[in-house]
């Protein structure tokens, strides 16, 4: 339970854990149909590419048992790879085309080579709402040099989200990176479909 519980912190940014006792009567049913037989039982969760309207969204994900140590870092390495990653990563060259597409996207400005799960889950609870990219820039200079293309006043960090909209008008998140509050930020322009900002999680 230890490990499970700071497994959970851990993958806040992109991944939501839960717990249910399958000893109460209450939950009989939720584990028989999930097919627990044996405790502790941990099962990942994943989304199907597209939800069908007919069908109750709750008996349309994909699930898989998982197996491995029960260890904090390793249950969050295997959930990260079950995250799906809805991003683009894109250059400097390409946002001023970014800019004038004339659709809603969300850039995250950042020093990881890789696409951060953060911004994977992100995009996962806004999906269909907007585009989410991510663009490297390891040094200052190449921070100035995309903070020029895109126009912006406000200074750009190692982790710099920003919210273009379909005029191309630009909105800069200045708040702590983490799940929440860049979510807050983004619920005020986009309709979340998962996560903290949606109707489900209420």
């Amino acid at each position: 339970k230890q490990e499970f519980n700071k497994a959970s912190s851990m993958a806040n940014a992109f991944a939501q854990f839960g717990a249910v006792n399958c000893d109460l009567e209450e939950n009989k049913q939720l584990c028989a149909r999930n097919n627990v037989k044996g405790f502790p039982t941990i099962k990942v969760f994943r989304p199907p590419k597209k939800f069908r309207e007919e069908t109750e969204r709750t008996f349309q994900f994909f699930s898989d048992v998982y197996n491995g140590e029960r260890n904090a870092n390793r249950l969050v390495d295997h959930v990260k790879g079950k995250v799906r990653n809805l991003t683009k990563k894109t250059l400097s060259s390409k946002l001023p085309l970014l800019m004038e597409s004339g659709t809603r996207n969300v850039l995250l400005v950042t020093n990881e080579q890789s696409v951060p799960p953060l911004l994977k889950g992100l995009a996962i609870d806004f999906e269909n709402e907007a585009t989410f990219h991510y663009i490297t820039a390891k040094t200052k200079k190449a921070r100035d040099d995309i903070k020029e293309i895109l126009g912006v006043k406000e200074k750009l960090k190692g982790n710099t989200l920003l919210y273009i909209d379909e005029n191309g008008e630009i909105n800069v998140y200045d708040g702590l990176i983490e799940r929440d509050g860049m979510g807050e930020f983004l619920s005020q322009f986009l309709a979340a479909s998962d996560g903290p900002q949606s109707e489900r999680s209420n």
